[in-house]
């Protein structure tokens, strides 16, 4: 992903995050400042984290002459603490290598394009449909056993009309579109690469 439109992504993220900050504030009927309280954010935090610590804090807030100062320095401790800190999202990343290796010993020939094909396919049927590891490693046999020529895209038809993946109604076309995404990705990020080392 290029810097810019990381950066771009960033800040429209931590907007976002402001905005619902603002929002659980403006709720709650204290008589504070948001945008002095909205200076301190820095970065995304857990709006179910700041949420909790809002409410059970609420009446002890609500009690200060000076809710605007005492809410921010206690804001700012929590921060400082890590109390709303994203929890890193966990996804079960398959390793494509070893079913790019199975197809390689079968005489496949695997281009780059094929690859993150593979790499994207696998990961959505892992991560968002949640098919299992063990129905995954199955079905993968299961294509490279019903393979007749060496030619990839006879994979891809193979595995994108496996029976057991027809219960899942998985839109083809959007992996198609991400593996393309992915690919043009990784193109920017070794031009970037590059230009450094130039």
């Amino acid at each position: 992903m290029n810097t810019e439109l990381y950066n771009s992504l960033s800040n429209d993220l931590l907007l976002d995050c402001k905005d619902k900050v603002r929002a659980c504030i403006n709720k709650s009927s204290l008589k504070v400042n948001c945008d002095e309280i909205l200076m301190c954010i820095h970065d995304e935090i857990d709006m179910q984290a700041f949420q909790e610590w809002l409410d059970y804090n609420l009446d002890n807030f609500k009690s200060k002459s000076n809710q605007t100062s005492y809410f921010k320095k206690s804001f700012q401790n929590e921060l400082q603490k890590g109390r709303f800190n994203l929890k890193p999202k966990v996804n079960y990343l398959p390793n494509t290598q070893e079913l790019i290796n199975e197809l390689r010993d079968k005489g496949v020939i695997i281009f780059a394009d094929d690859s993150d094909w593979l790499s994207v396919a696998w990961l959505h049927l892992l991560n968002v449909v949640k098919v299992s590891q063990t129905e995954c490693k199955a079905i993968n046999q299961s294509v490279l056993r019903d393979m007749f020529t060496v030619n990839f895209d006879e994979y891809k038809n193979l595995l994108m009309n496996h029976k057991s993946l027809q219960k899942y109604h998985i839109n083809w076309e959007e992996i198609e579109k991400q593996s393309i995404v992915a690919r043009k990705n990784w193109l920017v990020l070794m031009d970037e690469l590059e230009s450094v080392y130039d």
